[in-house]
């Protein structure tokens, strides 16, 4: 393993956009709290003295006027989005709301340590930044748009004002794989499925519980957490088979209850629909505190083998706690049924580009509100058709066991387009003058191109970025010498479209 190394900015090129990566590190940018990282771009466009606008989802669009020689060719808006998925481990104390990513090198990979990256999107919009502050190279009009909120429901793409962009032509700087292009995308929408269940005193228990039978002579509280499973963006790494901690959870409670009588007290997992969950813990009251123990070290040891080079540092710990209020048995069991029951995963795959994750559903949220449990699920399909038929069975799922389902922050696919214009030019362009030939591909993630494209029809899109590995967990890094290579590409792109 290579060692830990602070990262210096000024020793790494280019230099621009590693300067604005490391400045808007030290910015909190959580999905509806980017107003300091907006702030810091305008501030970068005012020194420039370029043209600035804003819309009232609180989109940033800078307009960089055109080299002296391409004033004639048509304007081209780059796009990223300015949010981050705000994770971390559970060990790591860290405030996203102000404290700064501690950024570091293993080898040629940036890290951050203990949390998310943020090179999602943040690589993208550092490239755009570096364009809006002396950039010196030939490029038609840019129109450089700062999106927001991406990473919780695109409300900033879904905002977009009418007229807004002038530019018939989009890259989107949001592709996470270098060598390829990137055409279509999946759509997606949330579903919440809750119930309210009152809870009641442990000291209440027998009573209520056990009038028609012997009382047990001892009642033990305990807490089971999973952790450090390896998680991931539900979209671009839902297809690689990894554990789902929630799901997890439902198993193991299941396999209890399946032997004893179980009351579940309280439970949690996941931070965020669009990430595969890597922590979940549940607190419980069982009899036979012993044979709890051997039933869960037993499934763990089962589940250690299924997920053998997957998910090799999953682990499960045990601890006796103290609890006043548990679920009654009944609601016990509809809470550890629904987790067990609700499809995770892969649903299907695209007949027509191979390899192509077509529908999938990720449960990755779990939590208590106020005495009511809600799931909180994402799925992901490029046809609407097969994305309305998961979001049905999960409502149906959930109605089997008292859940109401809740579908909401729905957002359209972008269908590719192989006849693309900008597409060709831009393939021509890396023949040409790169003398590579990337591929081009759809992925299974949303993108904001798809609501782009379809506020402003006849958008011209494509899709690029640099190597970033593990987007949405806390094990997020970018290829550094990957970067350096796409804004390579991107400048000659520029120059010569």
């Amino acid at each position: 393993m290579s060692e830990r190394i602070p990262f210096n900015f000024e020793e790494q090129n280019p230099g621009a956009v590693w300067k604005h990566f490391a400045a808007i590190s030290k910015l909190p940018r959580c999905s509806k709290n980017e107003a300091a990282v907006v702030h810091y771009a305008e501030e970068i466009a005012r020194k420039n003295n370029h043209k600035i606008r804003k819309d009232s989802a609180g989109n940033l669009l800078i307009t960089v006027p055109a080299s002296s020689k391409k004033q004639q060719n048509p304007s081209v808006c780059l796009q990223s989005h300015l949010d981050m998925v705000c994770e971390k481990n559970e060990d790591v104390r860290h405030d996203f709301s102000k404290d700064p990513l501690k950024l570091f090198l293993e080898g040629e990979m940036l890290f951050a340590d203990g949390t998310t990256l943020g090179a999602d999107n943040g690589i993208g919009a550092a490239m755009m930044l570096a364009l809006a502050e002396n950039y010196e190279g030939e490029h038609p009009e840019l129109e450089l748009l700062f999106t927001v909120d991406e990473e919780a429901g695109m409300s900033g793409a879904f905002g977009i004002e009418d007229g807004f962009l002038g530019s018939k032509r989009l890259i989107n700087l949001d592709t996470e794989d270098e060598g390829y292009i990137c055409i279509g995308c999946s759509g997606g929408m949330e579903t919440e499925l809750s119930l309210k269940m009152k809870r009641i005193r442990v000291s209440d228990l027998l009573s209520i519980e056990n009038k028609n039978k012997a009382k047990p002579e001892k009642l033990t509280a305990l807490r089971m957490d999973i952790k450090n499973l390896r998680g991931g963006h539900s979209g671009l790494n839902i297809h690689l088979g990894r554990a789902n901690a929630v799901k997890l959870l439902g198993r193991f409670l299941k396999k209890i209850s399946e032997n004893h009588d179980v009351f579940v007290s309280s439970l949690g997992g996941g931070r965020a629909r669009n990430a595969i969950p890597r922590e979940a813990y549940a607190e419980i009251l069982c009899e036979v505190v012993d044979s709890v123990k051997s039933i869960l070290e037993k499934e763990m040891a089962a589940v250690q083998k299924e997920y053998s080079g997957i998910d090799d540092r999953a682990a499960l710990e045990i601890s006796e706690i103290h609890a006043d209020h548990i679920y009654s048995m009944e609601d016990s069991g509809r809470i550890i049924d629904l987790i067990n029951t609700i499809p995770a995963g892969v649903i299907s795959m695209s007949s027509q580009m191979p390899d192509l994750v077509e529908t999938s559903t990720n449960p990755g949220i779990l939590k208590m509100e106020n005495d009511t449990v809600i799931l909180g699920c994402l799925t992901r399909s490029s046809k609407k058709t097969e994305q309305k038929k998961t979001v049905d069975l999960l409502a149906d799922t959930g109605a089997i066991f008292g859940f109401q389902a809740r579908h909401f922050g729905e957002y359209p696919p972008w269908e590719y387009n192989l006849d693309s214009k900008l597409l060709n030019d831009v393939l021509a362009i890396y023949k040409n003058r790169l003398g590579s030939q990337p591929k081009t591909i759809a992925v299974h993630a949303g993108l904001e191109t798809g609501i782009i494209g379809e506020k402003f029809p006849g958008m011209d899109m494509i899709s690029l970025g640099p190597d970033i590995f593990f987007p949405h967990s806390p094990r997020e890094h970018v290829s550094v010498q990957s970067v350096e290579r796409v804004w390579n590409e991107l400048t000659v792109i520029l120059e010569h479209l």
